[in-house]
This record gives C-alpha cells, sequence and structure tokens, in this order.
C-alpha cells in the first residue's frame, strides 16, 4: 500500500512559485545565434551552421550580405527543439553574410566569413582616379594656410601642450580641430585623426592621449566649416552623389591633407613620420587620403566606412555612407550610373591599392552599420605590413585591443619606444630569382620572434602559378610557372586571445 505524504502548504507554495519562475525564465531566455566554428571561418563551399538557442518554439530566419540594403539570400524557420536549433548554410563565393534570427519577439545576428581574404573588388578603378586627387590637391596648395591657433585652458595635470587650431581652407571654409604636443624637445612624429560621422558638437575632441602614449605630435580634426564646440547642421548637404567633385565628402580627404600641410610648418615635427587614425568614417577618410597623398606613412582604421560603393549594383554588400541606397526611393533600388562612377573616386579600396604603408585595422563581423565584407575588400588591397583584429560578436563599436594596439602600432612604426606590438615580416621586399625563390618569414610580438602561430604562404598576383615547397612554413621555397612579377603575401594567424574576448588576429 502506497504512503502519503502531507507537505506543508509553504513548501508547496514554493515549488509552485520555483516551477513558475523557471518557466518565465524560460519563455524570457535571451535569444542568441553562433556560427559552429568560433572564429566564424569558412572556405568557399563549405557547409557550416549558424546555432540558435534561447527559446522554444519555431524561430524564423534570413540570411543577407548584408543587414537591409542587399537582397536576400536565403530564409526559412528553424525548430527550437530542446531550445537549440540548426541553421545549415553554404556560399559558393568568398564573402561574408549576416543571418537574422526572429523569434518571441527577439532578434539576433551573427556573421560568417568565407574565404574573406579572397574578396576582390566588384568593377575596375577610375583611369583618371590619381588625376582627379591630383586636381583637387592642387586647388588645395593655392590657399593659404592661415593658422590660427588658440591655447586650451591650462590644465594643471596635463602633460601636453594643447591648443584650439583652425585652417584656411578650400571655398572659403576652415579646417576645425584640437593639437597636442607632447612633452620633450622632439622632433616628433606626427598623427592626424579624423573624426566619425556626424556633424554634432564635441564630436571632435582633444586627442592628448594620442600624444602621449605614442610619443607623437597629435591634431584632431573634422571636415565641418564650423568649430567643434558648436553643431554643424547642414553637414553633408547638399547630398549630390552623381558629380565627383561636389560630393560633400571631398572635404575629408582635404581637410586631412590641410591638416598635414600645417604639421609640415611645425618645428617640431620629425619631417618624415606622419599617421592618420580613424574610426568608421574617420577611418575611411585616412585610408581613402592615405592612397592619394605620399605623406602619409602608417594608419590606424577601426571598423572604416567609404569602400566598395558599387556592392548594391551587384546585389553584395555596400560601404557606408550607401550612396546607391540613399539616392532612390524603391526596393530594391534603382541604380543610377553616374552615381556608380562618381562616389568611386571616394572609395578606399581604390586608394588601398595605391598605399604601401603599415596598416592596423578592426573588422567586426555584427557591425550593422560597416558591412565586414566591404573592410575586408579594401584590406586584401593593402601591400604592406598589417595587423587586423577580427571583432567575432563585435558591432559598430571599437575595442580595447584596437584602442591600445594602434598606439604599439604607431609606436612600432615609428620608432618611439615602448610596447611594439605585432609584426609580420617576410624578409626582403624585391626577391631577383629564376623559377624558384627562397622565403623566410618571422612574426613578433613586442619585438619578441613568436614560433608557436600558424603561418601561411600565398600568392597575390602574378602571370603564372606558384608552388610552395610548404606553404604552412617559415623557410620555404617557391616555384614560379612562367617568368614575370609576382606579389607573395606572409601571413599569421594568433587566435589565443579568442575563447576569452572573442576576438583574434590576422599579421601579414
Amino acid at each position: 500500500m502506497p504512503q502519503t505524504y502531507n507537505f506543508p502548504t509553504t513548501l508547496i507554495n514554493w515549488l509552485f512559485a520555483f516551477n513558475f519562475l523557471l518557466i518565465s525564465q524560460s519563455a524570457m531566455a535571451q535569444l542568441t545565434v553562433t556560427t559552429d566554428q568560433p572564429d566564424a571561418y569558412y572556405e568557399t563551399g563549405e557547409t557550416m551552421n549558424f546555432i540558435v538557442s534561447g527559446g522554444s518554439g519555431t524561430a524564423t530566419y534570413e540570411i543577407r550580405y548584408d543587414i537591409g540594403h542587399a537582397p536576400l539570400i536565403t530564409q526559412g524557420i528553424v525548430s527550437m527543439a530542446g531550445g537549440t536549433g540548426s541553421i545549415p548554410f553554404t556560399l559558393n563565393e568568398p564573402g561574408m553574410v549576416f543571418c537574422r534570427v526572429l523569434l518571441n519577439g527577439q532578434n539576433a545576428i551573427c556573421g560568417a566569413a568565407f574565404s574573406p581574404f579572397e574578396i576582390e573588388p566588384l568593377e575596375a578603378d577610375p583611369a583618371d582616379f590619381d588625376n582627379f586627387w591630383q586636381g583637387w590637391k592642387n586647388q588645395l596648395a593655392a590657399v593659404p594656410i592661415n593658422p590660427v591657433l588658440t591655447p586650451l585652458f591650462p590644465d594643471p595635470n596635463s602633460q601636453t601642450t594643447d591648443f584650439r587650431i583652425n585652417l584656411g581652407f578650400i571655398d572659403g571654409r576652415r579646417v576645425y580641430g584640437f593639437l597636442s604636443i607632447p612633452p620633450g624637445n622632439g622632433p616628433f612624429p606626427a598623427i592626424i585623426t579624423m573624426t566619425s560621422h556626424g556633424g554634432i558638437q564635441n564630436l571632435c575632441i582633444p586627442r592628448a592621449e594620442i600624444a602621449l602614449s605614442t610619443g607623437a605630435i597629435s591634431l584632431s580634426i573634422w571636415m565641418h566649416d564650423a568649430p567643434p564646440e558648436q553643431n554643424f547642421p547642414s553637414a553633408y548637404m547638399p547630398e549630390i552623389y552623381d558629380d565627383p567633385n561636389q560630393i560633400y565628402f571631398r572635404y575629408g580627404v582635404l581637410a586631412i591633407m590641410r591638416a598635414m600641410d600645417y604639421i609640415e610648418t611645425m618645428p617640431e615635427y620629425d619631417g618624415q613620420n606622419l599617421g592618420l587614425s580613424g574610426n568608421s568614417e574617420g577611418g575611411g577618410m585616412s585610408l581613402l587620403t592615405a592612397g592619394v597623398d605620399s605623406r602619409v606613412k602608417a594608419v590606424a582604421a577601426s571598423l572604416f566606412s567609404m569602400s566598395e560603393h558599387t556592392g548594391l549594383k551587384h546585389g553584395r554588400a555596400s560601404g557606408f555612407p550607401y550612396f546607391l541606397n540613399r539616392s532612390s526611393f524603391t526596393f530594391p533600388p534603382t541604380i543610377n550610373e553616374n552615381i556608380v562612377s562618381a562616389t568611386k573616386y571616394y572609395d578606399a579600396l581604390r586608394s588601398a591599392k595605391r598605399f604601401d604603408g603599415p596598416v592596423m585595422s578592426l573588422i567586426g563581423y555584427r557591425d550593422e552599420t560597416i558591412m565586414p565584407a566591404t573592410n575586408f575588400v579594401a584590406y586584401n588591397q593593402l601591400k604592406g605590413s598589417t595587423v587586423l583584429i577580427h571583432n567575432i560578436t563585435g558591432g559598430h563599436l571599437s575595442i580595447p585591443a584596437f584602442i591600445n594596439g594602434q598606439f604599439e602600432f604607431f609606436r612600432r612604426h615609428f620608432n618611439t619606444g615602448g610596447n611594439i606590438g605585432y609584426f609580420a615580416d617576410a624578409g626582403p621586399d624585391i626577391i631577383n630569382a629564376g623559377s624558384t625563390a627562397t622565403l623566410s618569414g618571422k612574426v613578433e610580438y613586442n619585438g619578441v620572434e613568436n614560433f608557436n602561430l600558424p603561418i601561411e604562404w600565398e600568392m597575390v598576383s602574378g602571370p603564372g602559378q606558384v608552388i610552395f615547397s610548404n606553404k604552412n612554413a617559415r623557410n620555404t621555397t617557391a616555384t614560379f610557372t612562367q617568368p614575370g612579377e609576382y606579389v607573395l603575401r606572409f601571413r599569421a594567424t594568433d587566435q589565443s586571445p579568442l575563447f576569452q574576448n572573442s576576438y583574434y588576429y590576422t599579421i601579414t
């Protein structure tokens, strides 16, 4: 005969409340979507899975090349049996995709990369790209600099000498910003920082921390015709996109050039080491300027805009500010070929081809503002030494690894002392070889060679094929199938921070 147990009423009530709490928490669990590989990296044609968790029922999903601009790739539903679900996907060409999942009023996104180092430009450069920018440089050179410097209110704790500054500029405008000179006698390198997108007050601020952290003159500017303490409501107006000589962003490139003109007049400047830095639009402007002005020696560009403006025409991701989208009131937008042609002069990927200096960059795989594929296509055009941070779970926000890393980056390339971060060396820039070349590469962190990182040799360009005796060995040989000029790349990967911080490094 079964026994009967009399539970206290308070215990029964507590158990009921606990059961209700479990149900409520389950219903409100945070929806997430991740990739089945922690680095979100796949080869073209490889099948991967987006893993959905947090909740129950049937979720809907869509996969796109970007968020809300390019046409849909695929969509469907996924059953959340046991609180998880899986969405298989394959991309048969190099690219990056977003997967957005919706369930119970929640949504989550995730990015995946398919052979991202093979993403190439969708269209050719304008034949007169260099002449176009040379014409604008000539116009700027005809305008006197006429610098106006006003000391900032002295801060007893400041180690830098700081000024408000404005400079003569085209169209009767001025370039405004803040100048910080590091302590010491110099001469110093210089770093110009362009602000991110917007015309709101105090977007441009003094960047004394750059001067102190790098031992370089720091000049922070914005492209708008107003002191940084004021709003500039007519920023980016008028929106003329079909005439390259009327596109507002010319002011950004030329403002950086004007800042360089001033730096060259400073007795504190060392006369040769000049770097650019910026986040988002500031990064795009910096990279765009680097390829059309030989005075730039190094660039740190985080989550940069202004790359691959032709993407939407081909059903792919486009770079901010999405010129083709903004010019049309239909979806998909009507493609205006005049805008396609005009905005190519403002495309950082075309400028990246022309810059052979070192670059540090950050790409956010979940960035809904700057599509990561557009960052990769510009990055892939670079010829110099690079440090790239892949932020797997990051959106449009810089991270300490980049903020602090850029200081190390500039210290290394400007030789100003302190920690100098990552560096890869593929050996001599030019090798005169017959059908076979001997190659030797190395990777360093803070000046100490690291033998533990996986590496890879690859051909970037050339008239024939390259056969490596071991493409994953630091010391190897390359055999060329045809005579001619080849460009080879030595690449290392450090994934050691990945599992703790969701980012990792590529060093070339």
